[in-house]
């Protein structure tokens, strides 16, 4: 076996410690829904702590009363993120409750998972809205949008070169 094929091998098994190390530290970042009849409005700067964390996955858990009379089919919500995403990504969702097919008064509930928000936090103004037009109800307590996030690729990167060169001095 060469000295390049042991590097490169090496290389390999670093940066797949790296990696297997990111997604165990991974953490969570959670926003809230706005309250029907609301909308609030954010900004991150490039000190906000999230500021460069990769989103690795998203959980979006929904639950809504719609009271009686009101028609859950009217419920409507959107929420835009400081999310640069990665190509074919999205960084925001619109909710429908016909798209759920939800329809009269009732409890009702969403739970997904989804990497449509995958990308990169960054500094910017977000927000989001439940305007409550034709629907009288609320949003139940528990009800998020929760994402799973690594250090930026950038951090994992110098890790591995860390651990490269650690690696390096010991064999001299």
């Amino acid at each position: 076996m060469s000295t390049t094929t042991i590097r490169t091998s090496a290389l390999s098994g670093v940066c797949a410690i790296v990696l297997a190390a990111g997604s165990a530290n991974a953490e969570f970042v959670t926003f809230d829904f706005a309250s029907v009849g609301q909308s609030r409005s954010y900004f991150w700067s490039d000190s906000h702590e999230h500021v460069g964390k990769q989103i690795i996955n998203a959980r979006i858990k929904l639950s809504i009363d719609s009271y009686a009379g009101s028609d859950a089919a009217n419920f409507f919500t959107d929420h835009s993120f400081p999310i640069l995403p990665d190509e074919g990504g999205t960084s925001a969702i619109v909710i429908y409750g016909t798209d759920f097919g939800w329809s009269g008064s009732g409890k009702f509930e969403i739970e997904f998972e989804t990497t449509a928000f995958n990308g990169v936090f960054v500094p910017a103004r977000f927000g989001s809205e439940t305007p409550g037009f034709d629907f009288d109800g609320e949003i139940l307590e528990g009800s998020v949008i929760e994402f799973e996030v690594v250090p930026a690729p950038a951090s994992l990167g110098m890790a591995a070169l860390g651990m490269m060169a650690a690696a390096r001095r010991r064999r001299r």
